[in-house]
């Protein structure tokens, strides 16, 4: 419809929907398990002993849901799924609150780890989250957007 120049994002279409569809991956950043301070003991034996926690997820339209439950699998590692969504700041204020745990991008929980309002527990290996910045092929090019789409960077 051409209501959108440029667009920050983790999910990238499928080819049939990214016809005149352009990305650029800006940043790529290991996933973590936080919680708020009450869960610090977890730290010890991680991520064995996340087992059994509340955790409070992405839903399953979320590719870090996706990799999560496959680090899951192959860690052992079997938890207990009291909230799940798409909107990471629900879930930031559910975790300060000790509802559960909640895996997320380094990047997405630095002003709250700062505050002392949540701690990492640990870190999933080989989990990350990847975001891109997209462009539609335009016949009139915005001149701001073309330069975004080469310079941008996190």
């Amino acid at each position: 419809g051409h209501r959108i120049d440029l667009l920050i994002t983790n999910y990238l279409p499928t080819n049939l929907e990214s016809r005149n569809l352009f990305h650029r991956k800006i940043t790529k950043d290991l996933v973590s398990i936080y919680a708020a301070p009450q869960y610090k003991k977890l730290r010890r034996n991680f991520p064995q002993s996340i087992s059994g926690q509340p955790m409070i997820l992405p839903n399953h339209d979320s590719r870090m849901r996706y990799d999560f439950d496959h680090w899951c699998k192959l860690q052992d590692v079997q938890v207990d799924v009291v909230a799940e969504g798409p909107d990471i700041a629900v879930k930031k204020l559910l975790a300060i609150n000790g509802l559960g745990l909640i895996p997320a991008a380094d990047h997405t929980l630095h002003r709250q780890v700062l505050a002392g309002e949540l701690i990492q527990i640990g870190p999933l290996n080989g989990v990350y989250e990847e975001l891109f910045l997209l462009s539609a092929d335009r016949k009139i090019k915005n001149p701001i957007g073309v330069k975004l789409m080469k310079t941008f960077n996190v």
